[in-house]
Formats: structure tokens, C-alpha cells, sequence
């Protein structure tokens, strides 16, 4: 009879168990984060330093926190900066500078954004512009309960699309760098030559005529739309050697009357010319507004890209339910 009763509670205590890691997934409460800054940014090392210190607090605090630099999940903070009003004193000026904290679960091989969330920022600062700045950041607390609320809600959309797609879990291979070829250059010792004779002063001595090079022929870029009331134009596509990034500046207008208001904006995908996938993407804002007739200029980034391609052979944006698909864009 004890044994049966022994048996019975172990099951219940198993039971039990099982419930609640099932809660525990269903949480989200595995599901940690890496912290990624935005490239480029408009802060000062000190700010972006101070930043990124903020978000490890803050994962910290919430148990969510990952060392690892190839983590899948990372949060990427976003500071955006309003408005600044300055008050004379009778020492010094002070500014109030207030602006917006952006953090945004990311995923950090394919830039998909899970959840996403904004708390406002307010700071008196005495000093210059980028001072005021860095004591916007600085105003951050970590144990705010709006960003407790962020990652408890962001662990649940991560382990929500998790259970549908286990995939996600796999770390895709990073190419290394390819190494810089190293031209050695032999140059053969010259024969001597008898010295020229001086021109005479009344002879004028025409310069040798400079070849001039063709400028390569740019690719033309074709842009296609997956549904009407829309116009784009390639404004500019760089590559950056120093951030191993390209840099594209698109320009959109909406010719459709209705509201294209906070539309989320990214680049879904690119393929280069060798058909390998590219997988690091970033925008200069998750959200746009596009009103009718107004152009909107939208900047876009190709990280981890070890060389000028001169030409990427397709790009995919997405606007809200739109597919932008961009065909040879000429890359200087």
C-alpha cells in the first residue's frame, strides 16, 4: 500500500515537473540575448560605450543575458534624439534634451525583428551637445519596469516563432576574411642612358598625350513592386572598406491616397554575383512613414561584405506587405 502511494506521488511529482518546463519554454524563460549596436551611429564612442553597458544591465537583471558573440538572439539598442531646449543661467546654460530608447529583439544572422519596444528619455545636462547626449544615455535605469516588460514579452515572441521554426536555433557558417593578396613588384635595373641634349629655347617640347581610362559602364538597376502605387530610384550605393559594408540610399514615394503610415522597412534578402546569400542587414529606422506624394529617403546596410562587389545582382526590401525587388545595382 506505501509503495503504491509512493509510486503515485512520483508521478504527480513528475507531472508537475513536466508542466511547468512546458510553461517555462512557452515563456520563453530559456531564450537569452547577446547585445549588437547598430552600425553606423550618430553617437560618440563614449555614448555608444555607455549604451551597450545599459542593455547588459538590463539583461542582467532579467537572467536574459549572453556573453557569446555569435549568439543568435541579441537586442539592438537604438537611441533616437528629440528636441533640445536651453535655459541661460547665471554660471552656465543648461540644456534639456529629450529623445526615445529603442530596443529591438533581433534576430542576429537574418536582421528578423521579434518584438520590439520605446521608452522615453528626458535629461538636464550642462555642457556641450554630445555631453547632453551621453547624460541622455546615462539617464537610463536598468530596473525600470518597462524594461523588465521588454524582455519578458520579447522572450515570448522569440520562443513562439521558436516552436514553429526550430531552425532558428542553427548558427550559420561566417566566412573568414579573405586575406589581402601581397604583390611583389621586380623592377629590372635600367641600362644607362647618354644625357639628352637641351632643347633649344625656341623649340617648344609638346607633353606626351595622357591616355585617359574608360569610366566602367554602370549596370542599370531594375526595380520591381508586388503591388501598385509606388515609385523607388537608387539614390547612391557605396562600399565602405573601413565597416566592410554596403551602403544603399533609396528613395520612395507613395502614389497610392491611404495610410502608409509606420510601415516596417528592411531588406529581406540579397544574393551576390557568385548566387551566395548575404546576411547582415541594417536600416537607418525600423518604422516609416510614407505620405502620399512626399519622397522618403531610406538608408539601408550590407554588413560583413570583405570586398567591393561592383555589382550585387539582387536585393529584396520589404515595405509593410510590399516586396521591392532591386535587379543590378552598380556598387562604387
Amino acid at each position: 500500500m506505501m509503495r503504491n502511494k509512493i509510486f503515485a506521488l512520483a508521478v504527480a511529482l513528475a507531472a508537475a515537473t513536466g508542466a511547468m518546463a512546458q510553461d517555462a519554454a512557452a515563456d520563453g524563460a530559456d531564450i537569452m540575448f547577446g547585445v549588437k549596436m547598430p552600425e553606423p551611429t550618430q553617437l560618440s564612442e563614449e555614448a555608444s560605450g555607455l549604451l551597450k553597458s545599459k542593455v547588459e544591465q538590463i539583461l542582467g537583471r532579467c537572467g536574459a543575458g549572453a556573453a557569446g558573440e555569435r549568439d543568435v538572439f541579441v537586442v539592438e539598442p537604438t537611441v533616437n534624439v528629440g528636441e533640445t531646449a536651453r535655459t541661460e543661467g547665471l554660471v552656465q546654460n543648461v540644456a534639456t534634451l529629450s529623445g526615445e530608447l529603442v530596443l529591438a529583439a533581433k534576430n542576429r544572422y537574418d536582421g528578423s525583428v521579434y518584438y520590439s519596444t520605446t521608452v522615453p528619455l528626458k535629461v538636464a545636462s550642462k555642457g556641450s551637445d554630445s555631453e547632453a547626449v551621453t547624460s541622455l544615455v546615462r539617464s537610463i535605469k536598468p530596473g525600470d519596469a518597462a524594461y523588465v516588460r521588454f524582455v519578458r514579452n520579447a522572450r515570448k515572441k522569440v520562443a513562439a516563432y521558436a516552436a514553429a521554426h526550430p531552425e532558428v536555433f542553427e548558427i550559420p557558417d561566417v566566412p573568414a576574411p579573405a586575406p589581402s593578396p601581397v604583390v611583389i613588384v621586380v623592377v629590372p635595373e635600367a641600362a644607362p642612358q647618354p644625357a639628352a641634349e637641351p632643347a633649344q629655347a625656341s623649340t617648344p617640347v609638346a607633353a606626351p598625350p595622357v591616355a585617359e581610362s574608360p569610366a566602367p559602364a554602370a549596370a542599370p538597376a531594375d526595380i520591381y513592386f508586388s503591388e501598385p502605387g509606388w515609385e523607388a530610384s537608387v539614390k547612391s550605393c557605396t562600399y565602405d572598406a573601413s565597416t566592410r559594408s554596403i551602403h544603399l540610399v533609396m528613395g520612395f514615394k507613395s502614389t497610392a491616397r491611404g495610410d502608409r503610415s509606420n510601415l516596417y522597412t528592411t531588406i529581406r534578402n540579397a544574393i551576390d554575383a557568385e548566387g551566395a546569400n548575404y546576411h547582415n542587414f541594417v536600416v537607418d529606422e525600423f518604422y516609416h512613414n510614407y505620405p502620399y506624394g512626399v519622397p522618403v529617403t531610406v538608408n539601408f546596410y550590407i554588413r560583413d561584405v570583405y570586398a567591393n562587389p561592383g555589382v550585387v545582382p539582387f536585393i529584396e526590401i520589404g515595405i509593410g506587405n510590399c516586396r521591392v525587388e532591386l535587379r543590378n545595382i552598380s556598387v562604387k
